[in-house]
């Protein structure tokens, strides 16, 4: 069984009320959906004087399209026409909102934008066929659910006793940590990094790729706040000191990369130009999957 259930930008996934579900049951009855696997690749490539063919720079994955078709079922006649004006207006505006996709194994979820909201042709008793297609500028499909890892200082872990010692709280300091990424395209990371006592210069690295994030002449004391998101077109840096929030990009070293994980095994270290320990940070990442 598959379903597609789209969020426009007001709406709520706990709301279905705000939702579009097309599924196959009453209302509006899905009969296909295309493209939910891998997308096609475009390869970027140069060419060399004096030598055969090309040489590979890279590839591209293009944006996803998902044409649907869609059958508007009513109760009689005037209840078809009034879920059709329903649906038309839940995929108009033009504004960017979730799709999620649904099938026996798996749930997941992209941006994703209707291009061609209910396109409306044959009708046969009370039922209504729709041609609806999304488009999903970021092709890749993300899970519901966040991966989080800690470095450097994290509360609560750590040395543990069978007995209760009130007012007293463990910690465990590790400056590397193993991530195994589920993911199976690089994945962007938010990083929150709170400061313990004063940090100068942070760099938060990943060693399995070589690419580093290097914040100079950035002085964190207590409770300072720096949260850094890597995601490709939403990149951001922002400091937060006492209470007051500023971009952080011209911090940011110029040979710094705003790195992602890669699938699978990745070595992330954090350290700082005083070498000592005093920040907690914290990694976030949803896996995502070319295909489904």
């Amino acid at each position: 069984m598959q379903a597609l259930i789209y969020v426009p930008p007001n709406g709520s996934y706990d709301r279905p009320s705000s939702c579009v579900e097309l599924a196959l049951k009453e209302g509006y009855i899905l009969s296909s959906v295309l493209n939910v696997g891998a997308v096609e690749r475009t390869v970027i490539s140069e060419e060399i004087p004096g030598i055969d063919g090309v040489h590979v720079l890279a590839q591209r994955r293009e944006p996803r399209e998902l044409p649907c078709t869609v059958y508007v079922h009513g109760s009689d006649r005037a209840d078809m026409y009034r879920r059709r004006l329903e649906l038309i207006n839940r995929l108009s505006g033009g504004s960017e909102g979730w799709l999620y996709y649904k099938n026996d194994y798996i749930t997941v979820r992209a941006r994703a934008i209707p291009i061609l909201p209910a396109n409306f042709t044959e009708r046969v008793a009370e039922y209504n066929k729709c041609d609806i297609k999304f488009y999903c500028a970021d092709p890749n499909w993300q899970s519901l659910g966040t991966e989080i890892a800690h470095i450097a200082y994290a509360e609560g872990v750590g040395l543990s006793f069978p007995t209760k010692m009130n007012a007293i709280k463990f910690g465990v300091r590790q400056m590397r940590i193993n991530i195994n990424c589920q993911s199976a395209v690089e994945t962007p990371v938010k990083i929150t990094m709170r400061g313990r006592g004063t940090i100068d210069s942070p760099t938060l690295s990943n060693l399995t790729t070589g690419e580093r994030l290097t914040f100079e002449n950035l002085t964190m004391v207590q409770n300072d706040v720096l949260v850094v998101d890597t995601t490709p077109g939403r990149l951001s840096a922002e400091f937060t000191h006492s209470g007051i929030k500023k971009r952080a990009f011209n911090l940011v070293t110029p040979s710094s990369i705003f790195w992602q994980l890669k699938p699978g095994a990745n070595l992330i270290s954090y350290s700082a130009r005083d070498n000592n320990q005093n920040a907690s940070v914290t990694l976030e990442w949803v896996n995502r999957y070319e295909g489904v």
